[in-house]
């Protein structure tokens, strides 16, 4: 498989368990800020991907990546752990998660 069907995919994937328009949907379209993808979400998603394509997520730090489930708390605007947290977090995109379908593994980002 190469990049361009391992995108496709993934894309397949992302419409069918999130309702989210394909339009959308592009190489560099990030689950959290352009998708709004969070926590359980998310972790729905590499599950998936990873028993369709036999993926290891192994070792994923998800924090770095990704909020948690409970959704937004406008009282968390006041945390500087927040304003932290979402300054440094690292993007993950339909292109990083098509890698890791060709690579049969996360890479590593932290």
């Amino acid at each position: 498989m190469n990049i361009i069907n391992a995108e496709s995919e993934i894309k397949k994937i992302i419409v069918k368990l999130h309702s989210v328009q394909p339009a959308k949907i592009s190489s560099d379209t990030d689950l959290f800020k352009d998708l709004g993808i969070d926590g359980d979400d998310a972790v729905e998603i590499f599950e998936v991907i990873s028993e369709t394509f036999e993926v290891d997520f192994t070792g994923i730090e998800w924090e770095y990546y990704f909020g948690p489930e409970a959704g937004f708390n406008p009282l968390e605007l006041l945390s500087l752990s927040w304003w932290k947290w979402h300054r440094n977090r690292i993007p993950v995109t339909i292109h990083d998660l098509a890698k890791a379908v060709i690579e049969k593994r996360w890479i590593l980002r932290y």
